[in-house]
């Protein structure tokens, strides 16, 4: 029996789809990044390394503040000055004008933060996350967002009560919770903690 021609690799001949409709990762990445939704473009870093930045109050200020108005961290604003995060708490307290314009930068994050906070409770903001909003504002801004204990006479801590869906957390969330919880049940002076905590099922 003759066997059928093979056909030739045609390098300009589109590739079939499979049944599954299967197709290559690479085909699914954009070939820029702004292109994908959501994530961010690559950090530029301005500092040479070896070449350390010298301080320059004529644009560092208004850059950290710049920073400060769409929410930027300490972090975010070291990068931008290209210096290094212990350089910059240095100039915190060498330099008074870059300490005004950092507290300046600070205040105006939390207000971009609490803005965007009251966007996502009204539902302005699609697929708003509550409990990552929590965590963040909690965490960036503690002095306005921890919760305080209040002490009493005997010494004794009052801690307020709180409610935590724990469908809301990850793995790593949830176990802090639940470590927190057996360590408050297990001290020997608290008293009764009442409460549930439900492992779940990770999807």
């Amino acid at each position: 029996m003759a066997r059928k021609p093979v056909k030739s690799a045609d390098a300009s001949e589109p590739a079939k789809p499979s049944k599954r409709g299967f197709q290559p990762m690479r085909a699914m990445i954009p070939d820029h990044p702004s292109e994908a939704k959501g994530i961010p473009e690559p950090v530029q870093i301005k500092a040479t390394i070896g070449r350390p930045t010298k301080y320059d109050p004529s644009w560092m200020l208004e850059e950290v503040i710049q920073i400060g108005r769409i929410g930027g961290s300490h972090t975010e604003m070291a990068v931008q000055l290209g210096i290094h995060k212990d350089t910059f708490y240095e100039w915190l307290e060498r330099h008074n004008d870059f300490s005004d314009a950092v507290k300046i930068a600070d205040a105006a994050a939390q207000t971009w933060w609490e803005r965007a906070g009251r966007s996502g409770a009204i539902g302005l903001i699609p697929n708003w996350n509550p409990t990552t909003y929590i965590f963040n504002m909690k965490n960036r801004f503690r002095n306005s967002y921890s919760d305080k204990p209040q002490e009493q006479n005997d010494g004794q801590v009052q801690v307020m009560s709180v409610t935590i869906d724990s469908r809301l957390l990850d793995a790593e969330q949830r176990d802090v919770l639940r470590q927190t919880l057996l360590a408050a049940k297990a001290a020997s002076n608290s008293t009764v903690i009442e409460g549930e905590y439900e492992e779940g099922e990770e999807g």
